[in-house]
């Protein structure tokens, strides 16, 4: 019971807490939520972490700090999703705080999924606090190399509140994927990418890191917690969260109406009331 308050602590308490300073950032552009439900919840973790550029975070000690995930739309808004993030040696915690999917109240009732990513081992976990369960997650390609430019000048900026120097680094991926990277690392902050940037394609990815807090974690806070129970995978997950949902809904509209006292719609046929 120890270990599970310690998870419960770090995915539900920590999120939730953060949720109320930053539900000014989601947007219900953003999401695909139906009614209630958890309609449009990913369960696969977002690609600064899963993908090539997770690699970049992981000479960093225990931190934790709120992202913000843009990329530009031709012809729209910026798309941008955030979300809190815990790491420690290139073990992570995120847990989103906008997006598809993701409202004040899946937040706040703990239907969110929040994901734990381990890029040494490329793999993780999607887990759902109101399930009390995890599900695995493998990753579709694995960094083979990394390399910094020595030749690219190292510019002195000012980033996210905090005095960076630019560097770019090169990643080499087993599909045969090259990314180029540029990185800002804060001077202040123990080296810190306080921002990643994609520099390949028309549409550059930035990632923000900003509230940057360093701490110690537990040993086992980056790993799903002992008593939730363990899904074949993360769609398996949330269709069984969706059933929950929909069971629960039915049983609340019969408890406030009674099985035989539903509201009739006197407009089914299109008649006019008084018709």
């Amino acid at each position: 019971m120890k270990k599970f308050k310690t998870h419960w602590r770090l995915i539900a308490s920590f999120a939730a807490s953060l949720a109320l300073i930053f539900t000014g950032c989601s947007s219900s552009k953003n999401n695909s939520i139906i009614g209630h439900g958890v309609s449009g919840l990913s369960v696969q973790p977002p690609n600064f972490l899963a993908g090539p550029g997770g690699v970049l975070l992981t000479n960093q000690d225990g931190f934790n700090a709120h992202v913000v995930i843009s990329t530009p739309v031709p012809g729209q808004e910026t798309k941008m999703v955030s979300g809190e993030l815990l790491g420690r040696f290139g073990r992570f915690l995120y847990t989103p705080m906008s997006g598809p999917g993701v409202t004040k109240q899946t937040r706040k009732t703990g239907k969110t999924v929040s994901f734990i990513w381990d890029v040494p081992k490329n793999l993780g976990y999607a887990l759902n606090v109101a399930l009390q369960g995890y599900a695995p997650i493998n990753a579709l390609t694995e960094v083979t190399n990394v390399q910094w430019d020595a030749k690219a000048a190292r510019t002195a900026e000012n980033v996210n509140g905090h005095p960076c120097h630019k560097a770019v680094a090169t990643v080499a991926a087993n599909n045969g994927a090259i990314i180029h990277f540029a990185v800002w690392n804060a001077d202040d902050a123990q080296e810190f990418p306080v921002r990643i940037q994609t520099l390949d394609g028309a549409r550059p990815t930035t990632v923000d890191f900003s509230n940057l807090r360093f701490q110690v974690l537990p040993a086992d806070a980056l790993r799903p917690p002992d008593e939730f129970k363990k899904y074949e995978n993360g769609d398996i997950m949330v269709n069984e969260l969706m059933i929950r949902e929909t069971t629960t809904a039915k049983r609340k509209g019969e408890s406030e109406f009674g099985p035989e006292e539903m509201p009739e719609d006197n407009n089914k046929w299109g008649h006019r009331p008084g018709q």
